[in-house]
């Protein structure tokens, strides 16, 4: 929809619309004249590489290959195509790939050339050689596949072949023969190998002047020799050897002159026509920097009007917003106003509510005010208490450093107790060694007379062992052991069986009486050590426990408390122990 026309015009949107259809119309026409210099800029392009090309096929001219390359050009066109781009891939092929003859090889000799070339077909002169299968495979791709070529040769030569001479040296002199035709040939090997296989010029004699009959007679007789060169002649040697050795036919060619191995002038014509092709070329590129002028000054033109038409579109649009603002904001007034005014009311009802809760307030604040005053006076209170336990507490941890004071100071006073007793328990530990050795001795005699005990012979002994009584001792047994043998005495007279009984029971007896004499030995050494062993230690030991309890006794009244430090002891040694007693207030 369309402002109201009171405040914008309908001839300021009219004015708009048409100055921005002319922006457009403008865009439109620049498009077109860009396209057409673009094309003009590509055709340009195009004709600078056209007459750098040209001037590098003129510059040819002035060397020796791009004289033969013209010459090859000249024979076949689509060679010299081929033979270009495979000098702008020379490192795509596994192996280098030589041009043909007529540019990579010479003659040694002007004298000769004749004679070479007559030897030569035309597609010799124009063979690309390759050292490869795979570089051939991709030769043959590019020119026949890719660029679709057709009238190409292109052979392969991977080594020198190994071939004897048809003359031997004594016949090659006697016809007078000057040399193989391939010796007049300078260049590569390869290529050379490969003119050699295909046009024999290795099985070739040639010489300049004319041969006489015995020189002749010498060469047309030789059966393995088929072609040689002599004077302006060129003889083909046939022979049917069905037919016997007479069978012979000699074809005779005069040499004709050669035209590819030469130093004849470049042909004036195709320097010519290369010449005027650049002067075609350079006129057309004039012609089109005459026609871009007037293009780019028209699109110039047409880019200042559509930027000055943009401005006037935008001065419109500017003025066109204005408008529609104070358009707008006129007719937003009576709203505007009465919101205001309702605003202004709302206001007035705020403020009272406001001065209500200002009061509220207020009243709050003063019961705030009391509630502060109390809770000063509470304040003061706790801090008077924090006062108060701060100070016990600084009592606490002076007497805390005073007790770690006096226990530095017991510490170093019973450094000497400490180490006596560490002593003491060393000794303890002998002391329970030696008496863990003495119980081994004793649990050894124990099993001695559990052995005793256990073997048949004692067995009528054995109930007389168990009903001892308890106060019976050695010597009462010794006299005891001395009525019974005066009792035997009185019987051998009536039994004698009886005296050997007795005899052999008597034994049996002293027997027992050395075993229970060792063991009551044992037992009383035992007794001595383990009294003797105590007797070094356990006084001690009182002693020291005793100190130490005195020590513990005399700390702990320092703080108020009791303590006692006493030694358990038992029959087991292993039972003893060192009892610490305390009583807290």
């Amino acid at each position: 929809m369309y402002p109201d026309k009171t405040f914008l015009p309908y001839e300021l949107i009219k004015i708009q619309r048409a100055k921005e259809h002319e922006v457009r119309d403008i865009n439109s026409q620049i498009g077109e004249l860009e396209a057409q210099n673009r094309e003009h800029i590509l055709t340009g392009k195009d004709n600078r590489q056209n007459v750098e090309n040209a001037q590098r096929e003129l510059a040819a001219f002035d060397t020796q290959e791009g004289q033969q390359m013209s010459k090859v050009e000249k024979l076949s066109k689509e060679t010299a195509r081929a033979w270009k781009l495979i000098q702008e891939n020379l490192e795509s092929f596994e192996k280098e790939v030589y041009g043909p003859p007529m540019i990579t090889c010479s003659i040694k000799d002007p004298r000769y050339v004749d004679a070479v070339e007559s030897l030569l077909r035309p597609n010799d002169f124009l063979t690309i050689t390759t050292q490869t299968l795979n570089d051939m495979k991709r030769v043959s791709e590019q020119v026949y596949g890719v660029m679709g070529l057709g009238d190409i040769t292109v052979r392969q030569v991977e080594q020198s072949p190994i071939r004897g001479k048809p003359l031997s040296q004594q016949d090659f002199q006697l016809a007078g023969m000057e040399g193989w035709a391939i010796d007049y040939i300078d260049g590569p090997t390869p290529v050379l190998d490969m003119l050699c296989g295909s046009a024999q010029l290795d099985q070739c004699p040639v010489r300049l002047l004319e041969p006489s009959d015995a020189q002749y007679k010498v060469l047309s007789e030789n059966v393995s020799l088929r072609r040689f060169v002599t004077g302006t002649h060129s003889y083909q040697v046939s022979r049917r050897q069905e037919y016997g050795p007479q069978a012979i036919s000699t074809v005779s060619r005069s040499l004709r002159k050669a035209q590819h191995w030469t130093d004849e002038p470049v042909d004036v014509s195709a320097r010519r026509e290369i010449q005027e092709k650049i002067d075609s070329l350079n006129a057309d590129f004039a012609r089109l920097k005459q026609q871009i002028q007037p293009l780019r000054s028209q699109i110039k033109d047409l880019k200042e009007k559509k930027s000055t038409l943009e401005d006037e579109i935008k001065v419109l649009k500017e003025e066109k917003a204005e408008l529609q603002k104070a358009s707008s904001a006129q007719k937003a007034l009576p709203d505007k106003i009465r919101i205001e005014e309702e605003n202004l009311e709302a206001k007035r009802n705020d403020n009272e509510e406001n001065h209500d809760q200002l009061k509220k307030l207020q009243t709050q604040h003063d019961h705030a005010v009391l509630r502060k005053a109390k809770q000063a006076l509470d304040y003061k209170d706790q801090v008077a208490k924090i006062r108060q336990y701060h100070e016990e507490l600084v009592e606490a941890r002076i007497r805390l450093i005073e007790a770690e004071s006096d226990v530095v100071g017991l510490k170093e006073r019973n450094a000497d107790i400490v180490m006596q007793r560490d002593i003491e328990k060393e000794k303890v530990q002998t002391i329970e060694a030696e008496a863990k050795r003495v119980k081994d001795i004793a649990r050894r005699s124990l099993k001695v007379c559990q052995e005793l005990m256990s073997d048949p012979e004692n067995e009528s002994h054995v109930e007389t062992f168990k009903t001892v009584p308890a106060g019976t001792t050695v010597e009462s047994l010794q006299m005891d052991i001395a009525a019974e043998e005066s009792k035997l005495e009185y019987i051998h007279a009536g039994n004698p069986n009886a005296i050997r009984d007795y005899e052999a029971r008597e034994k049996e007896v002293d027997k027992l009486k050395e075993k229970i004499s060792e063991t009551e030995t044992k037992l009383t050494k035992i007794g001595r050590n383990i009294t003797k062993i105590r007797d070094n230690w356990e006084p001690q030991l009182d002693k020291l426990i005793a100190e130490i309890s005195d020590a513990f006794s005399y700390n702990f009244e320092q703080i108020g408390c009791a303590g006692e430090v006493s030694v358990h002891k038992d029959d087991d040694f292993d039972q003893w122990a060192i009892q610490i007693k305390v009583k807290f207030r």
